[in-house]
């Protein structure tokens, strides 16, 4: 089921006028990510949109700049939306759902010509669908903020996402997949792969199951074919216990003592908040990770196109990123100029080749089929 939060505006907005709002939104500069595609000039033209995906410059009223944005995506983004609404007086109403779910609901409402959603935001294998980039709008923005990528980042997009496709999206989020140890139930620090298949860990290894395709792709980074399917094979044989949770409860199984390694789990949000609450877990730091990459789209029909773009240009933005890394126990951030926001993970990866998990649906379906094939998944 989805869940549509409303990120009101702070106390001082609510009273102000359409004007004064405007001028807000026009003088903002969004952090380093640059101005509006319009130039931020937001006198005289309207919130509709043309077929194209373009602006249209018809005037209906006095006002320019929607006081609303509406935002799909699979998860919420706090850190962005309360910093931008402070910002740019513009409200986010966020609709998150499970999975795909919302990448599914998006595409059926504009299917149907029901225009609802401003923005979709999910994993990089939403937006290199065949079927899906129609309802997309050519932002051109790729070239314009490349640069405050990693280089590896870049090259990953550049090599797997043709021209249109970026032309279509642009990357704003990351979260790297890890796995975390009890430091109360083991003997010394977990810092490599190799070190969760002990034996002494012989059923007390959690993973939950939907994320065991990405950690196969992370497997295939630096070993063989047939190293990872061997790693898998051992993972499996070592009795892990495989199933369809969220994965922060497989690290809250490691504090409860029920479990010793959380393998295959989100750093941002399965590991830093018990991090933060000076829980007795810590990080496994092999030499190598992955992280998932989640662009951003506007939709071509768009109701709001203006606050749509800004936005995109906020979360992309040195001030969006920072308000992001540095919410709740702390995010990673996709740009080389700001530090993830949590400090133990930050640290933790310092020393790890980090690799962008910017995939396309065939690729993703290869390691989908791969990953069933070695492990008991349901």
């Amino acid at each position: 089921m989805s869940q549509r939060e409303h990120y009101n505006r702070r106390s001082y907005l609510k009273g102000a006028t359409v004007a004064s709002i405007a001028a807000l939104a026009g003088c903002s500069g969004g952090g380093n990510g640059g101005t509006d595609g319009d130039g931020a000039d937001t006198s005289g033209d309207s919130e509709s949109s043309g077929g194209d995906g373009t602006v249209t410059g018809e005037t209906t009223s006095s006002n320019s700049m929607a006081d609303t944005v509406v935002y799909y995506g699979s998860a919420s983004r706090p850190g962005f939306f309360e910093a931008f609404e402070e910002e740019t007086g513009i409200t986010v109403n966020a609709v998150t759902a499970p999975g795909y779910q919302s990448v599914s609901r998006f595409q059926t409402e504009e299917s149907n010509g029901n225009h609802s959603a401003d923005v979709l935001n999910s994993v990089s294998q939403v937006f290199l669908r065949d079927d899906l980039l129609p309802y997309f709008a050519e932002i051109d923005m790729w070239e314009q903020y490349r640069d405050v990528y990693s280089q590896n980042l870049v090259d990953k997009v550049e090599s797997t996402a043709n021209e249109t496709e970026r032309s279509k999206m642009l990357p704003v989020t990351t979260n790297n997949y890890m796995a975390a140890y009890s430091t109360s139930r083991t003997d010394s620090p977990l810092d490599s792969w190799d070190d969760i298949l002990q034996s002494q860990f012989e059923d007390n290894v959690g993973a939950p199951t939907f994320t065991m395709s990405s950690m196969y792709w992370i497997m295939r980074r630096e070993m063989s074919e047939e190293e990872a399917d061997q790693y898998f094979t051992d993972l499996a044989d070592l009795g892990t216990q495989f199933a369809g949770q969220s994965t922060s409860a497989f690290t809250e199984a490691i504090v409860a003592g029920q479990s010793d390694v959380a393998f295959g789990v989100a750093a941002s949000t399965a590991i830093a908040p018990f991090l933060e609450d000076g829980a007795p877990i810590a990080p496994v730091t092999p030499s190598w990770t992955g992280s998932t990459v989640s662009p951003i789209a506007v939709s071509k029909n768009a109701p709001h196109p203006k606050a749509a773009r800004r936005l995109v240009e906020f979360m992309i933005s040195k001030q969006g990123q920072e308000a992001n890394a540095n919410h709740g126990a702390g995010r990673a951030a996709i740009r080389s100029d700001v530090s993830h926001g949590n400090e133990q993970i930050r640290e933790a990866v310092s020393d790890m080749d980090v690799y962008p998990m910017f995939v396309t649906p065939a690729t993703k379906s290869r390691v989908i089929e791969k990953a069933n094939s070695l492990l008991p998944l349901s």
